[in-house]
Parts: C-alpha cells; structure tokens; sequence
C-alpha cells in the first residue's frame, strides 16, 4: 500500500504536467486562417495560454503563445505590442537554440518594424534569411521571402518581384496551401505597380480560385483589395469603389482593422477625386472614427497592461510562494525516499548478519558437539587402557604366582604336600577372582563418595565368624569423592 502511495505521489503530478502542456500545444497550434477570423476570441485564449505556460514553467508553450499574440495584435493594428510580444518569444527561442523559431521570430519583428525603423527591419530580415537558408528552412523561407519582398518593394521593385516568386517556387513545391495566395497576390501587386495589368490580373485570378475555395474570409477579403489596387493604379475607379467597399463590408465583419482602415482612406481619396465631397467626407470621418478608436484602445491596453503587470506581480509571488513550498515537498519527498532505501539497506544488512551469526552459531555447536563427542571417546578408550592397565597389574601378578606354583608342584614327591598346595592355589584363586571383582567395583564407582566405601566394607562382614564382633567407625565426611584407584587401595 505504501508504495502504491508513492508511485501516486509521484506519477500524478508528472500526468498533469503532461496533460497541461498537451492542452497549451492544442490552443497554440491554431492557424492564421481561424486567427484572423476570431481575434478577440484568440487573443483572450493565447493571454491564457501564456499564464498557463509560465505556471509550471513551460518555455516552449510560454514562447509559442507570445508567438500567436503577436499575430493577433499585429492584425489589430498594435504594432507595438506585436513586436514585444515577438522580441519575447525570440528571447526563449534562442535560449533553446530553436533555429526555426529564431528565424520566424527575426522575420515578423522585421516586418512589424518595417513602417517604425526601416533600417532595423532590412537587418532583421537579413539575420532571418541567414539562418532560414543556412538550415534549410524552406517552407519558413516562403513567408520570410514575401514578407521582405513586400518591405523592399517600394525601393528595390524588381528585386522584390525576384523574392515573391522565389516564395510562390517554394510554396508550390511543398504544396503551403495558406502561402500560394500571398505570394500571387504580392506579384499581382507588384506588376500593377510596373503597369503590367495584365499579368497582374492573371496572378490575381490564380490566388482568387484558392481563396473562394477555402471559404477563408479575411483572405478574401484581401483579394478583394487587392482586385481594387489594381483597378486604382490602372485607374478605373468605379471598379476600384466597387471592390474596396466589397473588402470593407468582410474586414468589418471580421474585425479585420488594418484592412479596414486602409479600403476606407482609398475609399475617401477615390470618392474626392469623383469630387463626391460629401460620400468622402462620411468615408474619412468613419477612417478618423476607427483610427481614433484605434488610439483609444491603445490607450485602454496600456491601462490593461498596467492592470496585468500588477496582477502579475501578485501572481508571480503566489507562483514563488507554490514553488518553495513544491521545492520543500520535493526535498522531502527525497529525504524519504533515501530514509527509505536506506531502511531497505539496513535491513538487508541485518538480515544477512543475523543469517551469517545464525549459521556460524550452529557450526559452532556442531563444532563443539563433535569436540564433546570426540572427548568423550578419548576418555572412554583412556577408561579401557587404564582397566587394563590395573587388571594388569592386580591380576597379573595373582595369576603368575598361580602358574609358578602350578610348575612348582611337579617336583614335590609327597601326595600330601600337594594337593596341600593344590588347596592353597584354589583359595588363592578365590581370593584373585574376588580381588578382580572388587577392582571392577572400584573401576565402576569412579568418583564414588566416602559413603560407597563404606558400604563395600560392611559387607565383608557377612563371611566373618559369627564369633566376631566388628564395628566400624568413621571420622571422614561421607560424601568425600574418591577416586577408583583410592577405593581399591583403601578397600
């Protein structure tokens, strides 16, 4: 059960983890074309996404989201707040060493730039280029071309058009559905400026087939424009109204501002010139009206902006306090984990020693059970030499005088004199057999007591005379131990 805690106490944190950078990735991966048309909606989802990211610190969710903001805002109209929020994906791009994002990043500062700094714009595009085409970058390197063509092109013209077909080449060859049309519109463009309408209208019919067969409105919406522009450089200004209001009518629709304030100062300039004074004078007033609402937003977003810095203070300290108190939850979590294996340790080694402790214990008792059982036949073979040893010399030496006599007797002449000695030898014999009895007594009662001995003596008592009185005093204490050798002796 406890590990099973542990496994959860782990485990589980890292499965949310993951799940949290699953979601953030999903609400990044959104594309210009759903962009464009909700940005209100996104630009609520990508602020979210980005605090989401920054609370468990996911670099990469942090930087794509500040990534999409800067589209959102750059197609609001906020250039500004684009390119810082740009320059702070880049800053964690390159920390990375994102190569494709660093590119793309240097790329859409370059161009948000483009209008503020021209200078620093061409070397942002330049840095861009560099590192798309130095790693191969193609399909970045369509957008990139059409974004630096469409800064130079009021300067350098026929180098830009060089950079849009080197887009369109790339776009078509790996098939960048969302490309194709930018680049054909900006070659559109540009041959309309070169007074080639011709070959304008063709590019521009090419882009209009992709366009309506997407159902992608703000790129229609574009089209449309750009159908307008051309019709304003040929100029045929009925036709150029005709299509800059059809553009107008989406862009409001779409919240598209940027657009929307550009079909409305053509419109006014366009209608000045068919000297309708009063239809450009209401067109320009609505350009001034959503331009002024342009700055009023301005405005709000750097109160906003000062709302969410100071939130985010506040939320960075809630972040730091839940950080110190995840890092203390961590370290602890260690601690136990090393007490843990530690524990495991220990008791593996204290198992082993009291196994290794047991096993030497009971080699040792059987170690000194063989060593017991070994001495114990050492003093039993010992018991029998001394047996013999004293059945030797008790014995032995009844038994030779026995024989010496019995060789004796051969030369005794007199009947009488030997069956005399014949009779001594026979109760010498009795007296051998006894003093041999008594000998295996004493052997017998090895450590025996003062006590046995005299028990032994009281029965000699029985084959005496009856005549005799014999009484037997003892001045020794009765449980004197005494040895085989001292019974037999004293016996």
């Amino acid at each position: 059960m406890r590990n099973l805690f542990l496994f959860w106490l782990i485990f589980f944190p890292l499965w949310v983890f993951s799940q949290s950078r699953n979601s953030i990735d999903k609400i990044n991966s959104c594309d210009y074309t759903y962009i464009s048309n909700n940005l209100r909606e996104c630009e609520q989802k990508f602020r979210k996404n980005i605090e989401d990211s920054r609370k468990i610190n996911y670099q990469e969710g942090l930087a794509n989201g500040y990534k999409k903001l800067s589209t959102v805002h750059a197609l609001l109209g906020d250039y500004k707040a684009a390119i810082e929020d740009n320059l702070i994906a880049l800053k964690i791009f390159e920390k990375n060493k994102n190569h494709k994002e660093i590119a793309i990043a240097n790329a859409d500062i370059a161009y948000r730039l483009r209008y503020l700094d021209y200078n620093q714009a061409l070397s942002y595009f330049r840095k861009a280029i560099n590192i798309a085409e130095k790693n191969k970058l193609e399909v970045e390197l369509t957008s990139i071309y059409n974004n630096y063509g469409e800064t130079i092109k009021e300067k350098y013209i026929d180098s830009a058009l060089i950079y849009f077909e080197k887009s369109l080449f790339l776009a078509k060859k790996h098939k960048i559905s969302i490309s194709i049309p930018f680049s054909l519109n900006k070659i559109a463009e540009t041959y309309a400026k070169k007074k080639d309408f011709k070959k304008a209208f063709a590019y521009l019919n090419e882009s209009d087939n992709l366009r309506f067969k997407t159902k992608d409105s703000v790129g229609i919406a574009d089209n449309l424009a750009y159908r307008a522009d051309i019709y304003y450089e040929i100029p045929q200004i009925d036709s150029a109204i005709f299509y800059y209001e059809k553009s107008l009518k989406i862009s409001e629709r779409t919240n598209y501002n940027s657009l929307e304030r550009f079909c409305l100062n053509r419109l006014a300039d366009l209608y000045q010139r068919k000297n309708n004074f009063i239809k450009a004078y209401d067109v320009f007033k609505k350009f001034k009206t959503l331009e002024d609402s342009v700055l009023n937003v301005d405005v709000k977003n750097n109160i906003a902006n000062l709302e969410i810095k100071y939130d985010s203070e506040k939320t960075k300290r809630k972040l730091a306090e839940n950080e110190i108190k995840l890092e203390n939850r961590r370290k602890w979590l260690l601690i136990a984990f090393g007490l843990t294996i530690l524990s495991l340790v220990f008791v593996f080694f204290v198992y082993r020693y009291q196994k290794s402790k047991r096993e030497n214990e009971k080699k040792e008792a059987e170690l000194s059970k063989a060593l017991k059982a070994a001495e114990i036949e050492k003093q039993f073979v010992e018991e029998k030499l001394r047996i013999g040893r004293e059945l030797h010399d008790n014995i032995g030496s009844h038994l030779t005088f026995m024989i010496s006599s019995l060789d004796n007797l051969a030369y005794v002449k007199n009947a009488q004199s030997s069956l005399d000695k014949i009779s001594d030898l026979s109760n010498f014999g009795r007296l051998t057999m006894k003093d041999l009895r008594d000998t295996i007594w004493a052997m017998n009662h090895e450590g025996g007591t003062f006590e046995h001995l005299l028990a032994r003596i009281s029965e000699l008592r029985s084959v005496l005379p009856s005549n005799l009185d014999v009484s037997i005093k003892s001045e020794i204490d009765n449980q004197q131990i005494l040895s085989g050798i001292q019974l037999l002796n004293c016996y």
